[in-house]
């Protein structure tokens, strides 16, 4: 995995996975405390819940409009 910054982009967070494999479908049941830093996905588990979530279904991102 690259690490640095690149250009005028500082990079600020990273992730190897040391690993594991995190199952399809884990990004699920994310709209807990949205809008927050205490956001969760209760389908994560260990430290991945902590570092990780995803937009509530309701919410727009940009893939989709």
């Amino acid at each position: 995995m690259p690490r640095g910054d690149c250009g005028p982009f500082q990079q600020v967070f990273a992730e190897d996975f040391n690993g594991d494999v995190v199952p399809l479908g884990s990004f699920s049941d994310c709209d807990h405390h949205a809008d927050t830093r205490g956001a969760y996905c209760g389908g994560l588990r260990g430290t991945y819940r902590d570092d990780w979530w995803t937009y509530p279904s309701s919410w727009q991102n940009t893939a989709t409009p």
